[in-house]
């Protein structure tokens, strides 16, 4: 059955297996071997002597013709076929054709093969690049945790140094400004004792202060003693001449003061005079005016006659009882200049009596009426400029008398000013 014609040299193999397998109970396996290179030989089978009976004899391969062979093998891709071929069939029909194709086949393993080496070495080279692309990320990882720590460590740094700088800087300002008043304590003490050595004279005194009051600097009152406000106006004075703004005087600036207050001071005087005789005459004239007390006519005993009508008297201004003398200050309301303010009421009518504000000083009056609430309004000329070009414009001032206060506004549109008074 083996030898049965026909039949594929690989099925010729598998009924070999089979039969041995079968004769010796699964107990045996051939082995076959596709890259068997070895030379093979079909012996015509001897006659040996009975084998014991527990093991098959294994059946031999029967004998091919060419033919056959050729065409079990025509379709094969094994090289070793044709190799087998050509060895029992070295110059036979198919000899020609099977080294041909044994040749295209070795040719065909050669290429496989390259390209099997050629796979496996694209592989290394991926698997290379890749493990090169892992350690390149690793290692730009690592810079990169290294260059964000020593930036750490160089801001952490910094910082450090900042403090320090401002800490020393601190320091610095601190000695630099206890200094600084340590200075200012002594320069203090220097500059009393230089105002101290002039010895000025009470005269010499409120000069001073009517001089800082007509520059603008008010003292609020020229009464010789130099308290916190005349000290601040002398600052304020000296800081306005770029000069250190000691409020102590030197001798320079005393004897300049002192010549400028003469007039201003002088001034003062004359319109606290006028004020005080205007203020009798209103008292005085308010006096006349009043009606003497009616005497009764003397008439006979016998024929005694009616008393006669009494002739009719003109009315007089009526006092009030807001009428008097206010003393105060008016202010332009950025308090870049005050000066002293004299009020008069009398006989519902109110007479106002200051100076002009900026650098022109010269005396400005304010009159209107006062009504029975105390409420009171009016209209003026101020005037503004420089001292040598001093021009006038109209104003109106306005304001209101409770008890013994007068408070006010005058002034242009642009320049508004407050006043300020009590009855003395």
């Amino acid at each position: 059955a083996i030898a049965a014609p026909g039949l594929k040299l690989e099925e010729i193999f598998k009924r070999t297996i089979d039969g041995v397998a079968a004769a010796s109970a699964n107990k045996q396996t051939p082995w076959v071997s596709s890259s068997f290179r070895g030379d093979f030989y079909f012996h015509p089978a001897a006659v040996a002597p009975p084998p014991p009976p527990p093991v098959a004899a294994v059946p031999s391969l029967p004998a091919i013709d060419e033919q056959t062979a050729w065409t079990t093998i025509a379709s094969s891709t094994n090289p070793v076929m044709f190799e087998l071929f050509l060895k029992r069939f070295p110059n036979g029909a198919y000899a020609d054709f099977a080294r041909a194709r044994l040749e295209e086949l070795k040719t065909a393993a050669v290429m496989e093969e390259k390209r099997r080496v050629a796979a496996a070495e694209e592989a290394k080279a991926r698997a290379a690049a890749e493990e090169a692309r892992r350690i390149a990320a690793a290692e730009e990882a690592k810079r990169k945790a290294d260059a964000d720590a020593e930036a750490r460590r160089v801001a952490a740094a910094e910082e450090a140094k900042r403090k320090a700088a401002d800490e020393e800087a601190r320091r610095t300002a601190a000695a630099e400004e206890a200094k600084r008043r340590a200075a200012a304590e002594e320069e203090k003490k220097s500059v009393e004792t230089v105002e101290a050595a002039l010895k000025l004279a009470d005269v010499d005194r409120r000069r001073i202060q009517a001089a800082l009051t007509a520059k603008g600097f008010d003292t609020m009152g020229t009464d010789g003693a130099f308290g916190p406000r005349t000290r601040q106006m002398i600052s304020n004075w000296q800081r306005s001449r770029s000069e250190p703004p000691t409020g102590f005087l030197t001798a320079t600036q005393a004897a300049l003061l002192s010549k400028d207050g003469e007039t201003a001071l002088s001034r003062l005087e004359d319109e606290r005079r006028k004020a005080e005789d205007e203020k009798r005459k209103a008292d005085a004239e308010r006096q006349k005016a009043a009606p003497a007390p009616q005497q009764a006519a003397a008439a006979p005993p016998s024929a005694p006659a009616p008393a006669p009508t009494p002739a009719p008297v003109a009315a007089a201004p009526a006092a009030s009882g807001f009428d008097g003398v206010y003393h105060g200050r008016v202010c332009r309301e950025d308090q870049r200049w005050c000066r002293q303010l004299t009020v008069i009421v009398s006989g519902g009518v109110i007479s106002a009596r200051s100076f002009s504000g900026g650098n022109c000083g010269i005396p400005i009056e304010m009159r209107g009426p006062v009504s029975p609430s105390g409420s009171f309004s009016g209209s003026y000329q101020e005037a503004s400029g420089a001292d040598t070009n001093c021009e006038k414009m109209p104003a109106t001032f306005s304001g209101q008398i409770s008890g013994n206060q007068i408070s006010g506004k005058a002034g242009v549109a642009l320049a508004r000013i407050v006043w300020s008074a009590k009855k003395q």
